[in-house]
């Protein structure tokens, strides 16, 4: 059964009672964006079809990203390709941070902008 990104979240806040707000800003492309506390939830390894970037605001997080561990703690920006297996964990007390999820051709259309001319989405 698939379910969406933001019944997926909101059904996790629901089970652990962190705190998670997703919402989608339909101006860009319809950029997902999520802004979460997690003490106990744990993601499991998945993927996306689009970009996972976002920034650590307190504690810290653990991940699993292309066979190597990373902690990320506040001030870190994390950054996942699409398509790529990855998971996540809060380490101690928990974590907060801030996500955002752009689409490929979002970003394809960042970078052709930033060049002037058309350009691939980086990888």
């Amino acid at each position: 059964m698939y379910i969406d990104q933001q019944t997926s979240y909101r059904q996790s806040a629901e089970a652990s009672r962190d705190n998670v707000r997703f919402w989608r800003e339909r101006r860009l492309d319809d950029l997902e964006c999520l802004k979460a506390h997690y003490r106990r939830h744990r993601y499991l390894p998945h993927i996306h079809d689009t970009y996972a970037l976002g920034i650590i605001t307190d504690g810290a997080e653990a991940f699993s990203y292309r066979g190597t561990t990373h902690v990320a703690r506040p001030g870190q920006v994390v950054c996942v390709n699409p398509g790529e297996i990855h998971d996540g964990r809060p380490v101690r007390d928990g974590f907060s941070y801030r996500m955002l999820y752009p689409s490929i051709d979002l970003v394809a259309g960042v970078a052709s902008d930033l060049h002037d001319r058309p350009m691939p989405a980086p990888m």
